[in-house]
Order: C-alpha cells, then sequence, then structure tokens
C-alpha cells in the first residue's frame, strides 16, 4: 500500500548552516532548447556568477542560505545540466553542465534568480520578466501555441501587436481590445470553458487580407475551431454531451470513474467485503465483470490497491472501465505509473480525474498545468482512510511546484478528519513547516506521532533526520540504528535508497566517514543513479566542511579513487585543493583536478596556489600565464616573491594597492626608498634609524662615557628589531 511507500524525499543539501540558514528549494523546468532552474532568494539578495568551462558557481551575499536540491532531476534531463551540488559554505551552489551549453542569468523583481541553459546552437531563451510583455498573455501561449496562427514571439514583441499585425495609426483602442479578448480566451481555456478541437486545423490568413463582414467559411463553421461550455451546460450537467478536450487531445475522463467516496459505507469492511465477494460468478460460470469491479472498487476504498489489481486480474477483467481502477491501485500503493498512461496527463481537468493524475504523473513544471482547485475539492471529498494515505505525499507534491497555499490547504482537510497523534497528519505538518525554515517545530510535530514499526514511522524518521541537519546537529547513535533497521527491511525500494541516503548524511554528521563511505558502496546497482550522485556530492562536501584537518586529510587520502571519479563539479573540487594545498599536500590538490578543470580559469588558479604552496614560483608564473584579474595579479605576485625577484613582486602588489605587502616585498628586495613610502612606522624608523647621519652628535670623551653611549645604542636598536620582528 501506498502507505508503506511513502517517502519523504532527499535530505537538505549542505549542512555548514547553522539554525540561522534559510533554506532555498532549488526549482527546474524543462522547455523547449533550453532548461530553467529558479532559486528563490529573498528581494534584495546580491548574488555572483563565475564561469567555467565544466559550468558555473552562483554565490550569495547578504544572508545565510541552503539549498534544497532534491528534485531538481525528477524534471529535467541530464543533458544540458549535469549536477548541481550545494558547496562547501552556506551560499554557494555549483552547477555542471555538458559541453557547449551557454547560460543566461538574471534575477526577477521578487529577488529569484533565474538561470537558463541552453545549446550552444539554439537561441537564446527570453527572460523570464518578458513572458508577460512578448503579446500573447502566457496561458494562451501554453495552451493554444499548437492551434492558433500566431506568429513567434520575437515578432510579437517587435511589432508590439498581440497578432503580430502593425495596428494602423490611432488603433490603439483596437489593440488593447485584442489584448483584452486574448487573455479572457486564455482564462476561459485555463478554466475549461473553452477547448479546442485538435483534429482540425485551419490556414493561416494571408496578410491584410481578413474574412469581410458578412463572409463565413465554406462549411459553415468558425474559423478557429473551438468548442465551449458555459454555466449553463456545467448546471445541466451537460459534460457528455459536450466532453472537454486539454491540449494533448484528450477528453477528460468523468467522475463517477473516480468516486471513491461513493463505493464505501460506515459498515464494518469485513460486512462490505463479504457481501461484495458475494455473485461474482454468474450464469454459466462465467465472471460478472461488473461485479468484480464493485469488489476492485472497494478494495480501493479501504486502501488496498494490491487487491484490486489482483481482483481484476483473477478475472481476467479489463477494458475501459477497468483501467482506472488500476491506474488507482498504483497510486494507492506508490507504483510509478508508465509515462505514456493517458490518466496522467489529465491533471489539467476540473473533475476528480485531476487529483490521481497529479498524483501518479510527473511534476509539472508550474501550477499553471494542473487545476488546483479540483485537486484541493477531489481530495477533501475522499474517505478519511485514503486521504491518510495521499495526504502527506500530495503535500510534498504541492510543495515541490511551489504552491504551500494548496499544500496548507490539504493539511487542513487531513487534520479535519485526523486525531493529532495521526503520523500522516504529523508528517504533512513537518513537511510545511520544513519547507518554510521551521526545522525545531517539524521535529515537534513529529514527536506526537505514535512510533510504530511501518513505513510511515520510517518516513517521519526521514523527515525528523532532515530537521535535526537542517539545523546542524549531529544525529546520534540510536537514530543511525533505527535508520539502519529501516533500510534493511525496505530494501532496494525507493524509500529504502532514501533511508541508505539518511543514514549516509547521518553518519557524515558525527565524523564517520568511513562507515558513511561504506553504505555508500552498497547503494542498489538498479537504484537511483541521481539519488546517488546527489549522495556522494553531498557527502564529500560533507567531508569538506569538516572543522578537524586529520579527519580531512586522512578521508581525502583513504577514499582518494572515489573522489577522483565522483561526478563533482570543478567549483567543489577547486575548494577541497585549496584546502589540501593550504595544509602542505600540493600534490595531492592538483590530482583532485581533472585534466577539464585545470583548463578552466579558476583550475588554473587553484593550480597556482599549489605550486606556490611548494614554493615553485616558475610553475604558478606558467599556470597563471594569459589570466587577468586581481585575484591572478595577487598570485603573480606572491610567485615572484617565491623566486626572489621582490622588485617585481612589490610593483604587483603596489598596482594592486596593498600597501602592507608592497613594503614587505621592497623591504626583501632593500628598496629602501619604497618602504619610507609604503612602509609601516616600525619599518620606516628602523631605515631612517639605519641610515642617519651621527657625525654630528656629541661624543663622549672618557671611556666610561663612551661605553654608556653604547649600551644605551644598542639598545635602542634592539628596541626597533623587536619591534621589527614582532610585526613580522
Amino acid at each position: 500500500m501506498m502507505r508503506r511507500l511513502i517517502w519523504a524525499g532527499a535530505f537538505l543539501i549542505g549542512l555548514a548552516g547553522g539554525a540561522g540558514a534559510q533554506q532555498l528549494s532549488v526549482r527546474s523546468g524543462e522547455h523547449d532548447g533550453f532548461s530553467r532552474l529558479v532559486i528563490p532568494y529573498p528581494r534584495g539578495t546580491k548574488w555572483t556568477i563565475e564561469d567555467g568551462d565544466g559550468g558555473i558557481s552562483l554565490r550569495a551575499s547578504g544572508g545565510s542560505f541552503t539549498y534544497d536540491i532534491r528534485d531538481v532531476f525528477r524534471l529535467i534531463p541530464r543533458n544540458r545540466i549535469l549536477s548541481v551540488v550545494a558547496g562547501t559554505d552556506n551560499n554557494t551552489l555549483f552547477i555542471k553542465t555538458g559541453e557547449k551549453i551557454r547560460s543566461k542569468a538574471y534575477q526577477l523583481d521578487g529577488g529569484q534568480v533565474v538561470i537558463d541553459f541552453a545549446d550552444a546552437e539554439a537561441a537564446p531563451p527570453d527572460d523570464v520578466q518578458s513572458a508577460g510583455r512578448i503579446g500573447i498573455p502566457e496561458h494562451l501561449d501554453l495552451l493554444w501555441k499548437n492551434h492558433l496562427p500566431l506568429e513567434d514571439a520575437d515578432a510579437i514583441a517587435q511589432t508590439g501587436s498581440p497578432l503580430g499585425e502593425n495596428p494602423p495609426d490611432g488603433s490603439a483602442r483596437v489593440s488593447a481590445a485584442e489584448r483584452q479578448l486574448l487573455e479572457s480566451l486564455s482564462r476561459a481555456a485555463s478554466q475549461g470553458l473553452i477547448s479546442v478541437d485538435p483534429t482540425r486545423k485551419i490556414p493561416k490568413p494571408a496578410t491584410g487580407s481578413p474574412l469581410a463582414e458578412g463572409d463565413s467559411p465554406d462549411d459553415g463553421s468558425l474559423p478557429i475551431p473551438l468548442r465551449s461550455e458555459t454555466v449553463y451546460d456545467r448546471d445541466l450537467d451537460q459534460e457528455n454531451a459536450h466532453p472537454r478536450l486539454l491540449i494533448n487531445g484528450q477528453s477528460c475522463l468523468p467522475d463517477d470513474r473516480f468516486a471513491v467516496e461513493n463505493w464505501v459505507t460506515d459498515a464494518p469492511p469485513t460486512d462490505q467485503l463479504a457481501e461484495r465477494q458475494n455473485g461474482l460468478i454468474g450464469e454459466f460460470d462465467r465472471p460478472d465483470p461488473a461485479a468484480v469491479e464493485r469488489l476492485a472498487r472497494l478494495y480501493i476504498a479501504l486502501g488496498f490497491g494490491a487487491e484490486a489489481k489482483a481482483t481484476l486480474a483473477a478475472f481476467d477483467i479489463g477494458g475501459a472501465t477497468a483501467r482506472p481502477l488500476v491506474y488507482m491501485a498504483d497510486v494507492i500503493d506508490g507504483i510509478p505509473t508508465p509515462p505514456d498512461e493517458p490518466i496522467s496527463h489529465m491533471a489539467a481537468c476540473d473533475g476528480k480525474v485531476a487529483l490521481w493524475a497529479f498524483m501518479g504523473g510527473g511534476l509539472p513544471a508550474d501550477a499553471g498545468q494542473i487545476d488546483v482547485t479540483a485537486i484541493q475539492s477531489s481530495y477533501s471529498a475522499l474517505p478519511p482512510q485514503i486521504r491518510d494515505i495521499l495526504g502527506p505525499v500530495l503535500v510534498e507534491r504541492f510543495l515541490k511546484i511551489g504552491q504551500p497555499d494548496a499544500a496548507e490547504a490539504i493539511r487542513n482537510a487531513l487534520r479535519r478528519t485526523s486525531s493529532v497523534e495521526n503520523t500522516p497528519l504529523a508528517i504533512a505538518q513537518a513537511q510545511l513547516l520544513l519547507a518554510s525554515g521551521q526545522p525545531l517545530a517539524a521535529e515537534e510535530s513529529l514527536s506526537a506521532a505514535p512510533v510504530r514499526n511501518d513505513l510511515n514511522s520510517a518516513q517521519s524518521l526521514v523527515l525528523s533526520v532532515e530537521a535535526r541537519l537542517m539545523r546542524g546537529q549531529a544525529i546520534d547513535r540510536k537514530t543511525r540504528d533505527d535508520i539502519a533497521a529501516q533500510m534493511h527491511q525496505t530494501g532496494a525500494s525507493e524509500l529504502g535508497q532514501r533511508l541508505r541516503r539518511a543514514l549516509i548524511l547521518a553518519e557524515g554528521s558525527v565524523g564517520g566517514f568511513d562507515n558513511a563511505f561504506d553504505i555508500l558502496a552498497g547503494w542498489p546497482q538498479e537504484g537511483l543513479d541521481d539519488l546517488r550522485d546527489q549522495t556522494l556530492g553531498d557527502l564529500i562536501a560533507q567531508l569538506g566542511r569538516v572543522p578537524d584537518d586529520l579527519i580531512f586529510v586522512r578521508q581525502m587520502f583513504t577514499h582518494r579513487q572515489v573522489l577522483q571519479a565522483a561526478p563533482l563539479p570543478a567549483a567543489l573540487r577547486i575548494s577541497l585543493a585549496d584546502r589540501l594545498s593550504g595544509l602542505g599536500f600540493s600534490a595531492a590538490a592538483a590530482d583532485i583536478l581533472t585534466a577539464t578543470v585545470r583548463q578552466t580559469a579558476t583550475g588554473r588558479l587553484a593550480l597556482a596556489r599549489a605550486a606556490i604552496a611548494e614554493r615553485d614560483g616558475a610553475a604558478a608564473l606558467a599556470h597563471l600565464d594569459g589570466l587577468d584579474g586581481e585575484a591572478a595579479a595577487q598570485l603573480r605576485a606572491q610567485a615572484y616573491l617565491a623566486l626572489g625577484e621582490h622588485a617585481n613582486a612589490a610593483a604587483l602588489f603596489r598596482v594592486l594597492g596593498d600597501e602592507q605587502e608592497t613594503a614587505r616585498a621592497a623591504w626583501r628586495g632593500a628598496s629602501w626608498d619604497i618602504v619610507k613610502d609604503h612602509g609601516s612606522d616600525i619599518e620606516r624608523a628602523v631605515i631612517e634609524d639605519a641610515t642617519a647621519d651621527n657625525a654630528s652628535d656629541p661624543i663622549p670623551t672618557g671611556p666610561i662615557s663612551r661605553a654608556n653611549a653604547l649600551i644605551t645604542r644598542s639598545q635602542e636598536e634592539r628596541a626597533l628589531l623587536d619591534r621589527l620582528l614582532t610585526a613580522y
């Protein structure tokens, strides 16, 4: 049953954020010609992007953030974007891209950063800001772009006319009327009041040749093949007479196919089952399809999906009425539905089918592709036991597509029929609290639920661990043992893999990286590769944040081969390499950088830092050859210092405006004039004392006086040298 197969999803990426870090859910979408990531920063957040041959790194400032990237690849393929990994600090996100992929980033008024990744030969995607200014309303372009004879968005943007035609002078009112009409048609289409007949195509009218007044097509139909439904049609139940069509040409299935609330009564389940199991075999020992379907519906209404499917299969019942039952049984049991299943593409319908389509289909890119109101009303009509099964998963799915209000409405519907100690209700509440950045409150909600040996409790455990990791807490031994026990019970299922991920990161939270890598090595062969790669990247990023240098170095060398083969972004590899070179392991730091990373500007800077740590100034200058910028100049100056070319180093530091390093390089090169101009007080005092002309000072006459003068002079010079050594 789905009750046993509900999972919480992947854990928070990046465990360095303390209690003050704000969690941001990275969202994705696949479009024609480009892939999109959206990072919902708060308004006013500053951000920068650094490009590399292997991808980009996004860094935010003005706050502390952690990133939830567990669902990035549920909506997009790994062709343009290969991986998304949080950095070793709270504010960095590393995005690895495929070859010949270019990116475009911009920020919306609300603070959200949008990054589009397009193929090099493709046209650049339009900004989100311009989506509402291209002339065609967004909903209309989405719903009707394959049916209306509209010109491309660029042409419409250039002409400024919604229909791509230049209005004559003085026709601003006509243009405004056209736009209002298109917006009205868009709203009607999104609400199911108007649909397009996909079986009929219409030619694009010749420019400047509209139908004359009174003219009509030869067949007497409208120029645009529309079907409409009025409020009177709805009130008179005319849906069957005029079935609603979706943009993919499908007709929405009627409500009676999904009216679960009508399939069960208040009688004890055993009595209902006994009644429905009678009369399954009719005349001539042939099964009665209607009776079998009634029994299958009862199983579904009670939450027994596998039993419903087994009943239909045992009596070889199929057809149009049985297909929705099989689909609903799979949804209840958490079994993925085939991507070509027609029902899974009916989430935009305004009937009960929308709920089941949304639960069993892939997550839409945005809420505009589903009927949220229909889903909520259908859920509220379900029997309590089905609400318990579907509620937490429905809350999770709404949160993933950016619909927290809808998720809260589902939680409230679940609360009306559940006690405060109901585990599904606690799970739904915790999901909402985690999504809003309240891990402590989420833990408190989960602690009120009863602990049982079932998969609801496993889901609750997963969320509890996620909440604790969000707060930067280490996971205790008992909790890790509980996760391990649940993981072994669930095996290679998706929930089992998510429990494995939880255990890996829990071990990492206490520095148990040997155990973590051993558990990772046991990942199921047929498991979720994306989840495994994400877990490995999170574990390595977790290792990079370990404050104990001994643990860091030992683990880096112990798992060297795994780290080198891992699909890590360039920026994460560079951060690990910098820490290794800073600890004196420059050769190992260079090995961490792959050949592709070494060819990037940031990779060459990392190689230069490693060479400088080895006092190999010549190698550092070779890595820096052709690189510009302040970082490259700083490293080039340090390379000159390693080579003993102090004058060149001082000149570079002087250009960079670093007076302290300028004076130190000049001191080492005996450039006393530069020291006098840029040195510290003690450095200038030493130079002035060393170059002072003391010939005019009175010479003591007696030997004791001369000796005392020498002692005083020596003490003064020693005091200056002591101050100089302390400064260095």
